[in-house]
């Protein structure tokens, strides 16, 4: 497939080509992106320097748990037939209200991520 995009040749020195690609590196971007970004006058922004970025990754890892726990609670409810047994019904209790347990910090999280993210973004 071709491409409209046209190459243009840059010369760095060893050290400066180091630091260009540690850069691009850190913030997650090829060096093409690096660059083309900072042409553009945005700035270079390490998205582990960003405040909610790790506030998003925590919130992603609640959500991770939350979706687990919803699976099992799904394996137990097609793994047996009803009537469901007494220790089903435990296993049900515990799993549901570990579930519970789960969201006050997954909607705790999503509200601090949106809060950071509006202060943040009126500084970027």
């Amino acid at each position: 497939m071709a491409t409209t995009r046209k190459r243009v040749n840059v010369s760095f020195t060893p050290e400066e080509l180091t630091r260009v690609r540690s850069q691009a590196k850190r913030m997650r971007l090829s060096m093409s992106e690096l660059l083309r970004r900072l042409s553009f006058g945005y700035q270079a922004l390490i998205p582990d320097d960003i405040p909610f970025v790790p506030v998003i990754r925590q919130l992603l890892e609640t959500n991770a748990e939350q979706a687990r726990l919803g699976n099992q609670l799904k394996q137990v409810l097609d793994g047996e037939d009803t009537p469901f047994s007494p220790a089903t019904i435990g296993q049900i209790k515990t799993l549901i209200a570990k579930i519970l347990e789960t969201q006050g910090p997954l909607c705790q999280g999503a509200a601090t991520t949106l809060t950071l993210i509006r202060t943040e973004s009126r500084d970027l």
